[in-house]
């Protein structure tokens, strides 16, 4: 859709409040893309909404305007959305179901510290449909991009604010009476309108999501669930967070914003909150277009025969370009307690290298790694970027000098969506409580999808795998909703349909899940029936 965007021009408007410093500093500016304007019905006559039916960030994201429910997010998959709702007698907010606001995008981190010099902040980002002057009605139509922040402080000096697409630093030479958000002595808001049909400078793209390695996963067709704070992945920066850094009007002396180093960064004079709510709807793609898009598995990453093995097939005739992380240290601040400290990796075809990392911003191409907004967060991970033909293809990951840990291994498209990724398969060990074999998949489109999940593990023995797991139990999940189980293949309803799918596996005792999704993000679960441990493999198929 982009190469038939015209490039319009920047129109940006930005208010700073007890700040004279420097505007913001993104760290990779990209576009967007507004979509044709969607039609609405107005007294049985069509006519043009105004509004872009669909947006798309620089990761290819679509989203639709979220209107699902009634406007208040509670946390449920069945409401989800934030919007005015439908003005009373006004026949064109009917016809476009929603009143004066509604939104593409709401991404939002409120965080707080204690102490004598405590801060308040909120980061709210957004991409917002609403009317100027505040009356719904065609012809005021006004789309912009938000990006805000707000931070009340109790001690002047210097506060540099960084977040998912950027930083800035903020100079606090008096205090305000009172308390709160309210007060704010930081109070520093970025607005970027646009039209349908535009190519605008991206002040909050690409789009930020529920990290699908922390569970939940976000409710299917949606990128969070509008309520709950959560672990997101998706900043430009590396940057999948807030961080404050405070000091004094000199420009040296620490302020103590964070006494008791809650955040566990060792540091008082800095905090770091990396809690979002997230909103957003997965607008329809091209008929026929639904397919696995991210996939990642996360498992405890041993040496020797117990590495963690992510193998990916590209589809399609033509060449793809993808992104392939292994992380370990940025799970640390969600409960992962013995992460893997320093993950290397490398990138195999058939027995060939193509490409190896250990920390990413070493690469060669680091900064188009971070500029494809799939860049770990931490300096100690692994990113490739390659593009890569049609093929099967290996990601092995093990620790530094022979460390071990939990670790994920994740697999995301950064061009070509018509190129699919046709199957993921992990290999690894499988423990018990939070060292199981958790893996991600992401089904894309605006159909249901047909895949077979599958945890095999005795049939890993033959080729010389002798620890291997005897008896695998397989569960997927949705979001926190199980959704389907199984131990083993043949007592399956379906085992029928399983066998002639071609993808039922070699051993009885083993699991398998043939099902028909929706879009949405999915999460399978491995463990060994009566707690038993060994090495397992789950994988993905999806080629109906």
């Amino acid at each position: 859709m982009k190469d038939k965007l015209l490039l319009e021009a920047l129109v940006a408007t930005a208010f700073a409040a007890s700040s004279s410093l420097p505007a913001q500093a993104a760290c990779s500016p990209t576009p967007f893309a507004a979509g044709l304007a969607a039609t609405v019905t107005v007294n049985g006559i069509p006519r043009s909404s105004g509004f872009a039916g669909r947006i798309v960030d620089s990761n290819g994201v679509g989203l639709a305007a979220c209107l699902t429910g009634t406007g208040v997010p509670d946390g449920t998959a069945a409401n989800p959305c934030t919007f005015d709702p439908v003005e009373t007698g006004n026949d064109f907010s009917a016809a476009l179901g929603r009143g004066l606001e509604a939104f593409w995008f709401l991404a939002d981190n409120v965080f707080a510290t204690s102490g004598p010099a405590a801060i308040i902040g909120r980061v709210v980002t957004g991409v917002e449909s609403t009317f100027l002057p505040a009356a719904v009605a065609d012809g005021n139509q006004f789309p912009f991009q938000r990006l805000r922040i707000r931070m009340d402080v109790n001690a002047v000096g210097r506060y540099t604010v960084e977040h998912p697409w950027g930083s800035k630093t903020y100079e606090v030479t008096a205090l305000e009476p009172g308390s709160g958000l309210s007060k704010g002595e930081i109070d520093d808001t970025l607005d970027v309108p646009f039209a349908p049909g535009q190519l605008v400078a991206g002040v909050v793209t690409p789009f930020l999501k529920w990290d699908p390695a922390i569970l939940p996963a976000a409710p299917p067709g949606y990128l969070g669930d509008g309520f709950t704070p959560h672990a997101v992945v998706g900043s430009p920066c590396s940057a999948d967070f807030v961080r404050v850094t405070a000091v004094g009007l000199d420009g040296m002396t620490p302020v103590a914003i964070d006494p008791s180093d809650v955040d566990g960064d060792g540091m008082t004079h800095v905090f770091t909150s990396r809690l979002f709510t997230v909103m957003g709807q997965l607008a329809p793609s091209a008929p026929g277009s639904t397919r696995l898009a991210n996939l990642s598995t996360r498992m405890r990453v041993g040496t020797a025969d117990d590495v963690l093995i992510g193998g990916f097939i590209i589809g399609g005739t033509q060449a793809k370009t993808v992104v392939v992380r292994a992380r370990g240290p940025s799970l640390v601040p969600f409960g992962i307690a013995n992460a893997l400290a320093n993950p290397t990796m490398q990138l195999v075809s058939g027995q060939s290298v193509l490409a190896a990392s250990d920390d990413w911003g070493s690469a060669a191409n680091a900064a188009a790694i971070a500029g494809s907004g799939f860049a770990p967060s931490n300096a100690l991970e692994s990113a490739i970027l390659a593009t890569l033909s049609p093929g099967p293809y290996t990601a092995v990951v093990s620790g530094v000098s022979g460390t071990t840990g939990v670790g994920i291994v994740e697999v995301f498209e950064v061009d070509r969506p018509e190129a699919p990724l046709a199957n993921i398969s992990t290999r690894g060990q499988v423990l018990t409580e939070g060292d199981v074999m958790i893996g991600g998949f992401v089904i894309q489109g605006d159909a249901p999808q047909t895949v077979v999940v599958r945890a095999r593990g005795p049939s890993l023995v033959p080729f010389g795998i002798a620890n291997a797991l005897q008896d695998p139990v397989l569960q997927l999940f949705s979001g926190a909703t199980p959704i389907a189980v199984n131990d083993n293949w043949l007592a399956a309803a379906n085992a029928a349909s399983i066998q002639a799918s071609g993808f039922a596996p070699s051993n009885a005792n083993e699991s398998a899940i043939l099902i028909t999704l929706p879009p949405g993000a999915y999460t399978a679960i491995v463990t060994g029936a009566g707690g038993t441990t060994g090495v397992g493999i789950v994988e993905v198929f999806s080629r109906f």
